[in-house]
């Protein structure tokens, strides 16, 4: 999948807030504004002088160029910091039938609203609804992951009480009988397995786990990254 039509380079000079990166081109040394667009903390990632993949934004706006890789560790690995492509690359990856877990999917929604929650106060959307062979629906969550440690990657990066009700939500209908997952696309290759981010965000983690006895299935992909293209890889182990 291409991401975008063209990338220069930058070094990272420091983060004012979640949605904002300022940062060094590479060509010319200019201090540009640079969107942000994964809320995560990414300390690990964005570390000073790490070397960053931005792509233009069109002139008139508050920044003038959109965060899409940062090279990470002494290898460089290229690591998606767009939280969106997550989605995009599940939804080529359903259509390229190359997803095994949903190999019998026939059509599928995006944004679609699932069945109301008993819980108060619980009012939500998710990422797919996904229509199968046998004709039953299946409610898919999908999670963008970015951090990895010691060849795991851990999600959260960061507390996420959203996360936590979606989950939480899908625990509810899969307890109904209804088949539902949270499915993670780790932007980068080199893990070998996914865990719940215990130390960043405990009730998460403890969410997750009751919703994947309740039924919920939980998968996880890599994903290989050019700077300007992306495409989900290989499976790896969920680990709770």
């Amino acid at each position: 999948m291409k991401t975008s039509d063209t990338t220069v380079r930058a070094r990272f000079v420091e983060r004012p807030n979640r949605f904002l990166v300022l940062a060094r081109l590479e060509d010319g040394g200019d201090v540009v504004r640079v969107h942000c667009a994964d809320p995560g903390r990414l300390r690990e990632l964005l570390l000073p002088g790490a070397r960053l993949h931005i792509s233009p934004r069109p002139p008139g706006g508050a920044t003038q160029y959109a965060l899409e890789r940062v090279e990470h560790g002494p290898e460089g690995v290229l690591v998606g910091l767009r939280s969106t492509l997550a989605n995009a690359l599940f939804d080529e990856a359903l259509a390229e039938r190359r997803l095994a877990p949903f190999a019998n999917a026939r059509v599928w929604r995006r944004e679609a609203a699932p069945p109301p929650s008993a819980s108060a106060g619980i009012r939500t959307r998710f990422d797919f609804r996904l229509d199968m062979a046998d004709g039953a629906a299946s409610w898919v969550e999908v999670k963008s992951a970015t951090l990895v440690e010691g060849g795991i990657a851990r999600w959260p990066d960061a507390v996420t009480e959203r996360g936590a009700r979606h989950v939480r939500h899908l625990a509810e209908l899969a307890a109904a009988g209804l088949r539902c997952a949270v499915c993670w696309v780790v932007q980068r290759p080199d893990a070998a397995a996914l865990e719940p981010n215990e130390v960043r965000d405990p009730r998460f983690a403890a969410a997750v786990r009751h919703a994947a006895a309740a039924g919920v299935e939980c998968w996880a992909w890599t994903a290989v990254l050019t700077p300007t293209e992306a495409r989900l890889d290989r499976p790896v182990p969920v680990r709770l």
